[in-house]
């Protein structure tokens, strides 16, 4: 009989930590369904885009990924993943240098305004990805907006909820339920792109 109660007090927590959290999901959900759109189309995209300096072709003629073996591809592989770790070196450094300045900013102005900040910067390498599928802009503009969309909130979210929760069992089921939000997004994000 103890182990039903146990169970029944557990459900019980976890209820109350889900609607402890409401203002949290919605921009968890959707940040990471946009980073899941993002990341995992520069790589193809990058690859036809490099692929232009090697060929005549116009841009809407370039298919790399029907056409892998064409030599413009092969060649533009090479400057995908050079810009490809440029882009990954900036993002660590962004994360190094703005994590605790981000931190240091949510504690003196509050959570909200820094995560809707952060929130907001990620969109504009979304728009600029889709004007350079839809209207040739250079994806150079992407990567050097892509280490925006990636700006270390994640311990400003953190930080967020051990302000909404009263105890220490509360935050760690709460870092659990937003870890596996943020991931399954992320999933599903990558999904739609």
């Amino acid at each position: 009989m103890p182990s039903v109660i146990s169970d029944a007090a557990q459900e019980s927590n976890i209820r109350q930590v889900i609607q402890k959290l409401r203002p949290v999901w919605i921009p968890i959900l959707f940040g990471n369904i946009s980073n899941g759109i993002l990341l995992p189309n520069l790589l193809y995209l990058g690859v036809n885009f490099f692929a232009q300096r090697y060929t005549s072709l116009s841009p809407d003629q370039i298919r790399c990924e029907d056409t892998p073996d064409e030599h413009y591809c092969k060649s533009a592989v090479d400057d995908n993943i050079f810009w490809s770790t440029i882009t990954g070196a900036v993002g660590s450094g962004v994360h190094f240098v703005l994590g605790p300045l981000l931190g240091a900013l949510s504690d003196a102005k509050g959570r909200r305004p820094v995560l809707l900040l952060c929130s907001i910067c990620g969109y504009p390498s979304l728009v600029s990805l889709a004007l350079f599928v839809y209207a040739n802009l250079s994806l150079f503009v992407t990567l050097a907006l892509t280490p925006l969309a990636e700006l270390p909130a994640l311990a400003v979210w953190f930080a967020y909820i051990v302000d909404l929760m009263q105890d220490e069992c509360s935050s760690s089921v709460a870092f659990g339920l937003i870890t596996a939000a943020a991931t399954l997004s992320t999933m599903i994000g990558a999904g739609i792109g």
